[in-house]
This record gives structure tokens, C-alpha cells and sequence, in this order.
């Protein structure tokens, strides 16, 4: 199992990279593998560039904390995304039932067949089980936290993660 140094930057307000504490058009000349840039920054596009010069791979990330759209919805987004140029597509939604689970997974289905790198999470308790499935069936990579430190709703810590896909391969 590879483990890649990423480094994962989401927007917690409109603010412009000059003022940020940490700027990341300087992280992304750092030796890092991959950098995870939220789709809705106004800079997406020469933050991608900047990172396909550097040599680090651009995972470009949508995330919705309150709900998971329609099947139809999640494939327009991933199209929007597809046409911006990163490696690959994260799409985290909040899931709240068996229906968003489908939802998710159905999508995944799709990128396979259109040959797109993806990464599905379902936050949320409920959206654990997604964690790990996603990945049995393609999805390109799995986030996890460090024991004893705080993650995300439904997040696996690392050394769980590997005892939980060990049992599958």
C-alpha cells in the first residue's frame, strides 16, 4: 500500500492567496505528491498550472456538508470538474441514508466507464461504509486520520483503514 504526501487545502472563506497564512501557490513548489484545491476558489485554474509545472498532481475537490445531490446532479458536477484540467476528482457529500450511498456509488460506476480518476466519501456515520467500498470499486484513493487526532464525520484513522482493506485483498 503507497502512502503519498498530499497536502489538502479547502476554503473556509473567499479569501485571496496573498493574504492567506498559508499561501498556496508557494506549497505547491514544496516536494509534495499531491495537492487537494477546492473547485469553487476563484484561482483554480493557475493554481493547476502552477502545480502540473511543479510536477504535483491537482486533486480538485467539491464538498457539500449538508446533503448529497441527485445521481444526475453529482454526474453534472463531475463533468464541470473533468473540464478544468486536475488529476483527479474528489466528491465528499453528506450522506444521510441507503439512497446517497447508491447515489454515490452509482457515480463511481460512471468515471470508471468515462476513464475519469475519482475519490468518493460519504461524511457522515452513515457515510463511513463508502470509505471503504468506494475504493474496493475504484475509487483512487481513501483519507484517513492519525489515531487520536480529530477527523472528519466518518473518517477511519490509518492504521483501521489498513486492518479493513487487508480483509479484502
Amino acid at each position: 500500500m503507497k502512502i503519498a504526501l498530499a497536502f489538502e487545502f479547502q476554503i473556509v472563506e473567499n479569501i485571496p492567496i496573498e493574504k492567506r497564512d498559508i499561501p498556496m501557490d508557494k506549497i505547491i513548489t514544496e516536494k509534495i505528491d499531491y495537492i487537494d484545491l477546492e473547485y469553487s476558489l476563484t484561482e483554480i485554474k493557475n493554481l493547476i498550472i502552477k502545480a502540473h509545472e511543479n510536477n504535483v498532481k491537482v486533486i480538485l475537490s467539491s464538498h457539500n456538508f449538508d446533503s448529497t445531490p441527485p445521481k444526475e446532479n453529482l454526474i453534472k458536477d463531475l463533468e464541470k470538474m473533468v473540464c478544468i484540467g486536475s488529476d483527479i476528482i474528489k466528491i465528499a457529500t453528506m450522506v444521510k441514508n441507503l439512497d446517497d450511498i447508491i447515489s454515490l456509488l452509482h457515480l463511481i460506476n460512471y468515471a470508471k466507464k468515462k476513464k475519469i480518476n475519482i475519490i468518493i466519501i460519504g461524511m457522515g456515520e452513515i457515510g463511513k461504509i463508502t470509505r471503504i467500498v468506494s475504493y474496493l470499486f475504484g475509487s483512487k484513493i481513501i483519507y484517513c486520520s492519525i489515531p487520536g487526532e480529530k477527523a472528519a464525520p466518518g473518517q477511519f484513522d490509518y492504521k483501521k483503514l489498513i486492518e479493513i482493506i487487508k480483509d479484502f485483498e
